[in-house]
């Protein structure tokens, strides 16, 4: 969407594949939505692997945000393609199952916040690739009073929280794995 215009996309009831950027988001500009209206297998990508500097990228629910851009996202599954720069991924809560391929830079993906609910409100698989460059993540999950069971094997976590399934977090190719539990009653299998 050049000149920061709205665009809204629906997909149909079929299991849909929406590309956007081709391999640069700067130069799109505004809201974006792609809609899978009803699809079972929609998936969304977001191409940045050509961009210039490091990006920040936020997930919230079903909304990304990166300077200058803000797409929402009503599909079974995101995936952000980031460049060869530092780039942050910052995924608050999730609406599907996210995957970040996070290119050549040493980049860092913080899952959940210091300053909410911690990581309560990630319920999907998470998928990181690290792919190169030092890359780091952060389980930010302080302010989460919930309690929470992670079973480790390998690169994967599976969680619950309160008992409840949230999904899968996979790390491939990471670095640093720090985890900053929170004031619930945790259990970590390891």
């Amino acid at each position: 969407t050049g000149g920061g215009s709205n665009v809204t996309i629906y997909t149909g009831s079929g299991d849909d594949t929406a590309m956007v950027g081709s391999g640069q988001l700067g130069s799109i500009t505004g809201t974006l939505t792609v809609d899978g209206a009803g699809g079972s297998g929609d998936a969304v990508f977001l191409n940045d692997q050509s961009s210039a500097a490091g990006q920040t990228f936020t997930v919230n629910g079903s909304s990304v945000t990166r300077a200058g851009l803000n797409v929402t996202a009503v599909a079974e599954d995101l995936t952000i393609l980031a460049g060869n720069y530092g780039d942050t991924l910052n995924v608050l809560a999730t609406a599907s199952a996210v995957k970040f391929n996070a290119g050549g830079g040493s980049d860092t993906v913080n899952l959940g916040n210091v300053a909410g609910t911690g990581m309560d409100g990630i319920r999907h698989n998470v998928t990181i690739q690290g792919e190169g460059g030092f890359d780091a993540v952060n389980w930010l999950d302080q302010q989460s009073t919930a309690r929470h069971s992670l079973g480790v094997a390998a690169s994967n976590v599976k969680r619950t929280v309160n008992g409840i399934d949230a999904g899968t977090i996979t790390q491939n190719s990471v670095e640093s794995v720090k985890l900053y539990a929170g004031s619930g009653q945790d259990t970590l299998d390891y």
